[in-house]
């Protein structure tokens, strides 16, 4: 039992029950971070279908920017479920400092997708004719593609903003 002394020389009690034990050095979280997380590991999934789709309609003709939009929603899928399951389950795994850098890290990841996908439905245009290896759009025939396009980057600004740092 800790004990300090106040001003008029009485003891008093430091040890608080939640300070001790396995789970010490789990900050508790309230109720809406979980809500959060379970936002974020939705969007995330919602963010995988629609570059995955991308992906589909180019053949497999990728550009960079889908594959690292499909990279960072792949991430925060793992993300989450280590700190879900860390934190719930497996208080041994759980490390504060490691759950806080992957978020900050996940936050720029979230950044750079918003961008480079912005970018890359900016560069394109719905009526020109552009044939790659393995893929040709033709007259207008892309304009689904880049509104699939400007749906990733929204969605990624939106698992951005969701971030919980």
């Amino acid at each position: 039992m800790a004990t300090i002394a106040d001003k008029n020389n009485t003891t008093v009690d430091t040890t608080d029950a939640t300070t001790s034990g396995p789970r010490s050095h789990i900050v508790g979280m309230p109720k809406p971070y979980f809500i959060l997380r379970i936002v974020q590991f939705f969007v995330a999934v919602i963010i995988l279908g629609i570059v995955g789709h991308l992906i589909n309609v180019t053949f497999g003709g990728t550009f960079g920017q889908e594959v690292f939009a499909l990279v960072a929603a792949v991430f925060t899928l793992i993300v989450i479920l280590y700190g879900l399951i860390a934190e719930a389950y497996q208080p041994a795994f759980y490390n504060l400092w490691a759950v806080l850098a992957l978020d900050a890290l996940m936050t720029a990841f979230w950044l750079v997708a918003m961008a480079v996908l912005a970018d890359l439905r900016a560069t394109e245009h719905p009526f020109r004719e552009e044939c790659g290896y393995y893929f040709c759009f033709v007259d207008g025939a892309n304009a689904p593609y880049l509104n699939s396009l400007a749906a990733a980057a929204g969605i990624s600004g939106l698992e951005m903003y969701v971030q919980p740092d």
